[in-house]
């Protein structure tokens, strides 16, 4: 059980250690998720170092899975933009139906 409990600390520990380097300057990581961001200029120097980290540390991408060169895409029930990390309207709505539900049970 004490394993089971431990995976998720021991791979975002692992992961900080991989990309370390590069969190928060210009990487963001969330579990298995990661957004490579910096400046137009950098941004392909930046997004190559951490693709050959990857190659380095033996991790597999989902090709299907990946996005490149975007201004805007959704990341966990989030919209990562330029303009900064905002929910989507759905998680929005579900926040809304969530303190809804709350506020009736504690009514109750």
């Amino acid at each position: 059980m004490f394993g089971l409990k431990m995976v998720l600390a021991t791979f975002q520990r692992i992961i900080s250690k991989i990309f370390g380097e590069f969190i928060p300057t210009s990487m963001q990581v969330f579990l298995d998720n990661f957004v490579v961001y910096r400046r137009q200029v950098e941004h392909f120097d930046q997004l190559r170092l951490c693709l050959e980290r990857c190659r380095q540390a033996q991790l597999n991408l989902n090709p299907t899975k990946c996005a490149f060169n975007v201004s805007r895409d959704a990341l966990l029930g989030h919209i990562v933009s330029r303009e900064g990390i905002t929910m989507d309207q759905w998680t929005e709505m579900e926040e809304e139906t969530y303190k809804a539900l709350k506020l009736c049970c504690l009514m109750h």
